[in-house]
């Protein structure tokens, strides 16, 4: 493979695919753990963990050229549960998608 120029040499598509299912395989239950603390239903926090991971997914390329991926990535994950919270609140929606249930 040839470099770009920088020593180093091109990131291949399916490499970064591989390597955004190993980031998302590695830290869903964590993700998952605090979304649930702070939305307290598992619904809610499997939509806002969802959310997150397909932004993190859709601008991958981009956070791999990131000095802190892990806090960048957190970010995203709070920014998403604060949404829904927000949403829920709005709605009087409990678990993301029933008023009132779990």
């Amino acid at each position: 493979m040839a470099d770009r120029g920088d020593g180093t040499a091109p990131r291949r598509p399916d490499a970064e695919r591989l390597s955004y299912r190993a980031f998302r395989l590695d830290r869903r239950e964590d993700y998952l753990r605090f979304a649930r603390a702070r939305l307290g239903s598992d619904a809610a926090a499997d939509r806002a963990v969802e959310r997150a991971f397909e932004a993190i997914r859709d601008d991958w390329p981009g956070m791999l050229r990131k000095a802190h991926l892990e806090r960048c990535a957190w970010e995203l994950l709070v920014r998403c549960v604060d949404d829904r919270r927000a949403d829920d609140r709005r709605t009087g929606e409990r678990d993301g998608g029933e008023p009132g249930g779990r």
